[in-house]
């Protein structure tokens, strides 16, 4: 099943579909409400797979390029890939069909026409076509200018632009009068270009050593995944600058001790931003229970 609804009726169809002690594999996001009786009738077995297979959201396997003994594990994620492009150049599968409709790239509104059409035509694959023209390769651009650098200000590059550096971190930096965004820096083009576009940034990269690196920033905010904080807290600190980071600041306490050592030795300025503690309910009840003389037992009864 790799279709995306919150309907359950994917689930029961594969189920009623299904033979005997056969199994139903999960790859889109759908409702996982089962019905029991056709599974325990058939002796039904659910799975649930990645969608590439073994190795995906493993940050080893696909960026460090660590992979699996096959021994241990037969299909990975660049292993299905390769049997694919095998069976391709064999000529065993033939994706031909697939394609019902090819459009010149000039007529590219006419093709996002033919998909978004509702009468009910089949639309399958649709090519866009470029021509044979020889095309002139460009340099790779990591990094994007979008406006200048105002040196009157404090200069402020933020790495990582997550659901909660886009909806709460950046407006709020986006209102401090004496603060510039001045670099944005994030795994992929189109999200760092975006969020320097809407907040402004001065640029725009996919490499995150250019926000360190940048003289023109003396302050970096760190909102990326919770396993890479430790390592870009301790380059940034290395590098002179003054560190805001999402919590937590490290995994385990290997990588804590690593960085308060840098932190100490550098005299580093390091925050880390608990922001429940500022919260007003939290603070009413700081102001309610005062200086605690001793461990406090608190009791909560959530209706959920």
């Amino acid at each position: 099943i790799t279709a995306s609804t919150r309907s359950r009726e994917p689930v029961d169809l594969a189920a009623k579909l299904s033979r005997e002690r056969g199994k139903v594999v999960i790859v889109g996001d759908v409702r996982m409400e089962l019905e029991r009786k056709p599974f325990y009738e058939k002796e039904l077995t659910l799975l649930l797979s990645r969608s590439y297979g073994p190795g995906r959201y493993d940050r080893q396997y696909e960026e460090e390029g660590k992979d699996y003994p096959v021994g241990y594990v037969r299909w990975t994620e660049n292993r299905n890939m390769q049997s694919f492009v095998e069976l391709l150049r064999a000529g065993s599968v033939d994706v031909g069909a697939l394609v019902t409709h090819r459009f010149p790239i000039e007529e590219a509104l006419g093709a996002y026409e033919i998909v978004e059409d509702k009468s009910g035509k089949p639309v399958i694959g649709v090519v866009l076509e470029y021509g044979d023209g020889p095309c002139a390769e460009s340099p790779r651009q990591d990094r994007a200018i979008v406006r200048p650098r105002d040196s009157s200000t404090l200069g402020v590059g933020v790495i990582g632009v997550g659901a909660f550096a886009r909806s709460t971190l950046l407006p709020l930096l986006s209102q401090q009068g004496n603060v510039q965004l001045v670099g944005v820096a994030a795994a992929r083009g189109p999200s760092s270009a975006d969020a320097a576009r809407r907040f402004d940034a001065a640029y725009c990269t996919t490499d995150y050593h250019e926000i360190l690196d940048d003289d023109d920033i003396a302050a970096i905010i760190v909102a990326t995944r919770h396993d890479l904080h430790a390592h870009l807290v301790m380059e940034a600190v290395r590098r002179g600058k003054a560190v805001f980071v999402e919590k937590p600041l490290a995994l385990n306490e290997d990588e804590l001790q690593a960085l308060v050592s840098v932190v100490e030795e550098l005299r580093g300025q390091v925050m880390v931003g608990f922001n429940r503690r500022h919260a007003p309910m939290v603070q009413m009840m700081q102001q309610h229970f005062g200086v605690a003389h001793g461990p406090m037992v608190m009791s909560f009864r959530v209706n959920a």
